[in-house]
């Protein structure tokens, strides 16, 4: 069996079967273990941004570790989305 590679958010990825290129900015991990990648790619040359897409962690190549990295300050600002951690952390 081939080494597994842990791909992480932040990581700079080329999908090996569309042969995109761009960073990992989600991770979905399944119940039966299957780990799904969003991989954005960077704006084009005419400064145009293409969709994110996902793929499996299996077909990607990590480019180069962590290229882009929350800072301190960033991790510590309240979530972007609806959801109140506060809430979910208590409610486990």
């Amino acid at each position: 069996m081939a080494d597994v590679q842990i791909v992480h958010l932040g990581d700079s990825v080329r999908d090996t079967v569309t042969g995109l290129k761009g960073i990992v900015t989600g991770v979905a991990e399944y119940l039966y273990g299957c780990r799904r990648l969003v991989v954005q790619p960077p704006v084009d040359r005419e400064g145009k941004y293409s969709d994110a897409i996902w793929v499996d962690e299996p077909q990607c190549v990590v480019l180069q570790p962590l290229k882009v990295k929350a800072s301190a300050k960033q991790r510590k600002l309240q979530p972007a989305g609806p959801r109140d951690e506060q809430r979910i952390r208590n409610a486990r």
